[in-house]
């Protein structure tokens, strides 16, 4: 049959194909002709549904090398046998067909190339250097360049030096060490023209954990070798070290580099537009601003344009939003629709991870684990392998050729000839479930990793014995391959060299007569793993597809997972998703997920924004309708009911501008609330003010448009609370005022001229008559606005105010007026005495703690605290008066703006485009010092934190009652009576003191101050029923006291002594049993009787392996519990407390066992350790203990945990200075973060962080 008859009769034709579109269609075209289903193809030819389904569509097709499946289903047609070869051509025209659209003017995670150099943008001026470097022709010191991983230094090599000397008429060689075996590198070096340039790109893999020493040496010795061509060597910063220890570099390290430092924001503008601009695509200037601003550096103040590796993270972004744009110009939706620079890379790879099965999804953990390389002391690389190596990680069911075409689709792995590799390192970083699959088992993948580089050489070197494994480099492979969750890890070369080691290990103590059983075992051991692995694989998988459970289980532990590595950013997100991960399935994982989102700072969402939140403003007062107003960076603003900040209700749609290009940076609501303004502009358009009348914010209504001139960006914009005043700040260095009695007809007044540069930023004081505004110049200007509604100017208020080095993007005045503060971009926050407006003086130094622009600065409306939002992320709140940080509230981009709502509750405006309403205090109570101890009043109420000094909190307010305490030295331990009267506490001096605690806890006077010993810690103290007092001091003795209402003390010393520092007292509930631990590795128990008598329970209770760090009795008092620094935690039965009865061995923790404590009803024991974790144990059944999470919100080791007597709340305190509460009950931790979530997870955040599963809102009933 001729082309035409096919063609004719809707035969399929592969001569038609040229793009994977065509392919799909004949494809498809040859299935309709045979008359067979997907599913009957897919019994027939074995190939998988999936597979079938997606050659069909022409969304993935097989690699030219890997034809098979393709071919089967092809003889199931008519276009088998001779056909065959049509079909391969067509598949070859389609692979020759660039991935991306045509025209793409991007390059994504790839790297630019030489034939790429008229994409190549930003980077000309760093060129003409490095040609300018490479001019003298007598220089033979090797050039080196280095830069940071995603600095751009492969793209400057290949795109901008390469192509100007081929211009220039100068021979290039490039070589990448990760490509080729060293021998290979050396014979290109030496074949290369003396007067050519050699380019060594990404260097640094010479230093690879696979290559040779003799081989690393003997090529950095040839790059030296006479008459060699001018080399160029391109290196990772972060390898410095490893090229120090060769003498042949040091030349180029000392006298010969040239750094790749991030670029400037002129240079970062051309690398975004003119790509666009040279493919007739236009860049909305939105965008741009957008771009700029999310990629502002997070360290101090620099000429950096962003911070070091993000350029991959932005071209990626940059091409997913050119993929997703409609016609010639790319937008800010465009970008919101990619998942934006944050989150675009995490978007495309979970997007095709999600599309998987899940054998396929296993299969892709291994592979995408096999393509970076760990090291125990160096960054995480990528690796070269060949697909075949991949192919072995494969099985009957997985196809690994197509899972990797999959990726290579979608620009997130590349595909050299047989060699695979990431396409950028940013994917180790950006990727999140990558990224946790890096950590997951870190040692693990480290010992995979010499597992594999050893069966490579062994291969290589032709199966040499001499090369097998041996002695203890034998058995801790042994000892990882053998471990069931590594079953399915080991490629065939991989279990044939252990298993080759394994026996030849035996042959040899076989012949000496040693050990034979024991390595029989082992051989069968890995025996049993290659049938697991392989014949029992499909019968296992079987089994787990079966288990519902098995898989919500995983699913939970995934979700939770994700919402742990979130919390730090995104606690609002990561709060939903620990619901979710709870709801899916109660594993440990999703309860310490749940308990750990009560522990963090909680926020309200409030989404539906496609711009920066730029301004935030409230109207109304304390006890009336609250609104707030949103300005954003897409030109439109938002309002909505805050009355109850926990649940925001949305007012009418989005306030827009008619000009779409205009950005909108001011929003600001009148003393009497009925009058928004919100301002804006843009490089091509006026800048604007538009008014609106929000006395119904329901409905609002514009009232009028103010116009300034064209590129005039409005900045800032406040009302005169004391007169109907409008002022505004603009990009002309003016501050232009309208009096708004008659808001539809406003009337310009004079005009004020501020002191030099833009100002961006204004702001009235509520009570003194002053207009304040902070300048592009770094000054802060003051104005007299008591007759401002007149028509002449207010008068300026001496010179201008200097300090900040920078831009001031913001300022406020306190609100009574004494303080004002400005937040500059220097990094830097400035605070001035103006009680005396026309004389005001700065207020010590300033405050630094952000390391980058602060962007906003907002006084609590008390003005005893001080917010701050900068682009590092975070908003500190600091206490004034001592200025010390209170809070920090972590932010997933640069916070632009925020506003107080009342004493307990903060706006903030956010680079990601959400806004939120923050709770304060946040249940991360701030200290001075390592937290030593926390100690609960009986009614919960109250708790003493020991650190440097002591302070009460209440539990109910979570502020501080009172200032802190100062004592003769550390507050190391603490512990109320029973009764609540009295507070004792032990100090780093030796001191106990005791306070008769008074009424709404506040401490009353001194009762008692009893020296234990000049030089001598007291490290533990604990109050009995009846009123005794025990501590434990380091002197190795445990001392009872009693101490009268009038101040009489008795007190005996226990005996027998310990060998070393007693750690730990406690007591049983009765007060009839006494419980000490001890640096000699110990615990002991005692019975008490009247008085301070006691008397030693039988012998010292062993077991524990280091020291005793705490001790704890259930609430019954039969069960003690002693944490060691052996890591574990032991449960004896005190029922018969001379002869204790072990019950049960608790492991997990990483380090250290500090303190132990039980919950209330006895059913949950907690403990503190140094490996930053509180972990609970359910102990219901205290022989056979289980898991109920492990806590990792502290930053720092934990060495004391308490539970409130009501049993609703945990503390932990420790190393970060801070003192945590956590909520244990899951019911009311949902019921917690559910109150307050605002906007639920969107769908597209639910397929971001959850793929693969339905849709369901975290928080919804049923």
């Amino acid at each position: 049959m001729s082309q035409d008859e096919r063609t004719a009769d809707g035969a399929p034709d592969p001569e038609r194909v040229t793009t994977p579109e065509d392919f799909g269609r004949e494809l498809t075209a040859a299935k309709e002709r045979s008359g067979l289903t997907i599913r009957q193809i897919a019994r027939s030819s074995g190939v998988p549904a999936s597979t079938v389904h997606d050659y069909l569509r022409g969304s993935h097709l097989p690699l030219p090398s890997n034809v098979g499946p393709l071919l089967k289903i092809l003889s199931l047609t008519a276009e088998g046998g001779e056909r065959h070869t049509l079909w391969i051509e067509a598949l070859n025209r389609v692979r020759r067909t660039p991935v991306r659209r045509a025209g793409a003017p991007y390059r994504g995670l790839s790297v630019f190339q030489t034939e790429d150099a008229a994409w190549f943008f930003g980077r000309e001026a760093l060129t003409d250097v490095l040609v300018e470097r490479l001019a003298d022709p007598a220089e033979k010191v090797p050039l080196l360049v280095v830069g940071a991983s995603g600095s751009g230094k492969s793209s400057l090599l290949r795109a901008g030096l390469i192509p100007r000397l081929l211009a220039d008429g100068r021979e290039t060689t490039l070589i990448t060490p990760g490509a080729v075996p060293v021998e290979q590198l050396r014979a290109k070096l030496f074949a290369a023209a003396a007067r050519s340039v050699v380019v060594v790109d990404q260097f640094e893999e010479i230093f690879a954990s696979d290559v040779s020493e003799a081989e690393r040496a003997a090529f950095i010795r040839a790059l030296l070798h006479p008459g060699r061509p001018r080399v160029v060597l391109g290196m990772r910063a972060d390898f410095y070290l490893n090229a120090l220890r060769y003498p042949e570099l040091l030349g180029a390290i000392q006298n010969n580099q040239l750094a790749v430092a991030p670029m400037t924001e002129q240079e970062l503008r051309r690398a975004i537009v003119e790509p666009a601009r040279k493919s007739g695509t236009d860049v909305e200037p939105a965008l741009v601003d957008v771009l700029l601003r999310e990629l502002s550096p997070t360290v101090g103040s620099t000429p950096a344009a962003h911070d070091i590796g993000a350029l991959p993270l932005l071209s990626h972004a940059l091409l997913a939003t050119w993929e997703r744009s409609r016609g010639r110009r790319l937008t800010v939706a465009d970008y919101v629709d990619s998942g934006g620079i944050r989150d675009a890379i995490a978007v495309t790879a979970e997007n095709a991870f999600a599309a998987l099965s899940a054998t396929e999804q296993e299969a892709t953990r291994r592979l995408m684990l096999r393509l970076v390389r760990v090291s125990p002391d160096a960054p995480d690389t990528r690796r070269v392998v060949s697909l075949a190596a991949l192919r072995q990680d494969g099985s009957a069911e997985v196809n690994v050729a197509e899972i990797v075409e999959r990726f290579v689709d979608q620009r997130l792995l590349t595909a050299d000839g047989d060699d695979v590799l990431l396409a950028h390192e940013a994917l180790i970083t950006a990727w999140p479930r990558l990224k946790s699959w890096l950590s997951a088992d870190r040692e693990g993948l480290l010992g995979w990793r010499r597992i594999s580089e050893a069966a490579d050489r062994w291969n290589e070197s032709g199966l040499d014995p001499h090369e097998l494994l041996r002695g203890a480099r034998l058995a801790i492979a042994r000892d990882w391959a053998t471990r069931p969750e590594h079953e399915a890890d080991l490629a065939p070369l991989e279990r044939d060299f252990l298993r080759a080691s394994i026996e030849r290990e035996a042959a040899e103590h076989e012949a000496a007569r040693r050990g034979t059983r024991r390595l029989r075992r082992l051989v069968g051991a890995l025996t049993v793993l290659t049938l697991v692995a392989g014949g029992l694989a499909a019968y296992a998988q079987t089994q787990r597809d079966a288990a519902t459970s098995a898989s919500q289980q995983a699913m939970s532990r995934a979700t939770a997972v994700r919402a742990d590595q979130l919390r730090s950013e995104d606690t609002a997100t990561a709060a939903q998703l620990s619901v979710a991960a709870y709801r899916m399935s109660s594993t440990a994982d999703s309860r310490a997920s749940l308990i750990e989102s009560t522990g963090t700072a909680t926020a309200t969402r409030l989404l539906g924004a496609n711009g920066i939140v730029q301004a935030v403003a409230l109207g109304g007062s304390i006890g009336t309708r609250r609104v707030l107003a949103a300005a954003y960076a897409d030109g439109t603003a938002q309002l909505w009911d805050v009355t109850f900040p926990g649940r925001p209700v949305r007012l009418g749609g989005s306030l827009t501008h008619a000009s779409a290009t205009t950005a909108m940076f001011a929003v600001a609501i009148n003393s009497a609330g009925d009058l928004l303004a919100v301002g804006g502009g843009g490089q091509r358009t006026d800048g604007i003010v538009e008014l609106w009348s929000i006395a119904d914010p329901s409905r609002p209504e514009h009232v009028a448009t103010l116009r300034l001139g064209l590129g005039d960006t409005v900045y800032a914009a406040a009302f005169d609370p004391e007169h109907a005043t409008l002022a505004v700040g603009s990009a002309d260095g003016s501050v232009r005022r309208w009096d708004v009695t008659n808001p539809s007809k406003p009337s310009l007044l004079p005009t004020l001229k501020g002191p030099g540069g833009a100002v961006q930023s204004l702001e009235y004081s509520r009570s003194a008559g002053v207009l304040v505004a902070g300048t592009a110049s770094g000054s802060v200007q003051l104005w007299s606005t008591a007759t401002s509604a007149a028509a002449h100017a207010p008068q300026p208020l001496g010179k201008p105010l200097t300090g900040p080095t920078n831009i001031v993007y913001s300022v406020d005045v306190s609100p009574d007026g004494r303080t004002l503060a400005a937040g500059s971009r220097d990094g830097y926050v400035y605070l001035w005495d103006i009680g005396k407006p026309d004389s005001p003086h700065a207020l010590g130094a300033p405050i630094h703690d952000a390391t980058s622009w602060v962007n906003a600065v907002a006084f609590s409306l008390d003005g005893t605290s001080l917010a701050v939002g900068s682009s590092d992320d975070d908003v500190q709140i600091w206490n004034v008066q001592t200025r010390s940080v209170t809070a920090t509230l972590p932010h997933p981009g640069p916070v632009a703006s925020l506003a107080w709502l009342s004493a307990s509750a903060l706006v903030t405006g956010d680079a990601d485009y959400v806004t939120r309403i923050w709770h304060l205090p946040t249940p991360i109570l701030p200290g001075v010092g390592i937290v030593n101890t926390i100690a609960y009043t009986p009614n919960s109420n109250v708790m003493a934190v020991g650190s440097d000094t002591l302070q009460l909190w209440s539990t109910v307010t979570r502020q501080p009652i009172g200032a802190a305490i100062p004592g003769p030295g550390q507050a190391e331990t603490a512990a109320f009576s029973p009764d609540g009267r009295y507070l004792a506490v032990g100090y780093s001096t030796g001191v106990l003191r005791i306070w008769r605690v008074e009424d709404q806890y506040r401490l009353g006077s001194i009762i008692a101050t009893l020296p234990v010993g000049a030089h001598s810690y007291i490290e533990s103290v604990a109050f009995g029923a009846d009123g005794h007092i025990a501590t434990g001091s380091d002197d190795g003795i445990v001392r009872l006291w009693s101490v009268g209402g009038d101040g009489t003390v008795a007190q005996t010393a226990l005996s027998p002594r310990f060998a070393g520092d007693v750690f730990s007292v406690a007591f049983n509930e009765s007060g009839t049993l006494l419980a000490a631990g001890s640096e000699d590795d110990t615990a002991r128990l005692w019975h008490v009787g009247d008085g301070t008598q006691a008397q030693a329970a039988g012998g010292a209770i062993t077991g524990p392996t280091n020291y005793v760090y705490g001790v704890a009795f259930n609430p019954a008092g039969t069960i003690l519990a002693i944490g060691s620094a052996d890591r574990t935690v032991r449960l004896l039965g005190t029922s018969t407390p001379d002869s204790p009865t072990a019950l049960a061995t608790l492991t997990g923790p990483a380090n250290y066992v500090y303190a132990v404590a039980f919950s209330p009803d006895g059913r949950t024991l907690a403990a503190g350790s140094t490996d930053k974790a509180v972990w609970l144990w359910d102990v219901s059944n205290p022989r056979i203990p289980s898991l109920i999470a492990s806590v990792t919100g502290a930053s720092g080791h934990i060495y004391t945990v308490a539970f409130s007597p009501d049993g609703s709340t945990l503390a932990a305190g420790g190393a970060d200075s801070t003192t945590r509460l956590w909520i244990l009950d899951p019911q009311r931790a949902i019921s917690q973060i559910c109150a307050v979530i605002g906007d639920p997870l969107t769908r597209t955040e639910w397929g971001r962080y959850v793929p693969g599963t339905p849709y369901r809102q975290p928080c919804a009933s049923g």
